[in-house]
């Protein structure tokens, strides 16, 4: 799925459909070289509906897939701006 396609997508199933992905991410300083279990996951935003339908589909793109997220709050804890 392409992202320029997702408001096609949207139409046909009639549902919202927001896409994320799953980054790596410093909160603190940037300057500062941070191991891995110091960094933590976040969400950032690929694609935003605009809201249109009743109901909303979540899912996770990685790479070449495309992931159902069923609970936002287990699906990462952080959001990237």
């Amino acid at each position: 799925m392409f992202l320029k396609d997702i408001a096609g997508y949207e139409e046909v199933l009639k549902l919202n459909i927001n896409v994320y992905q799953l980054e790596r991410s410093n909160l603190e300083d940037e300057d500062k070289t941070q191991s891995e279990d110091e960094q933590i996951t976040a969400a950032c935003l690929l694609h935003r509906s605009m809201g249109s339908f009743t109901d909303t589909l979540n899912i996770n793109m990685c790479e070449n897939h495309i992931l159902y997220i069923k609970d936002m709050d287990l699906y990462c804890k952080a959001y990237a701006c």
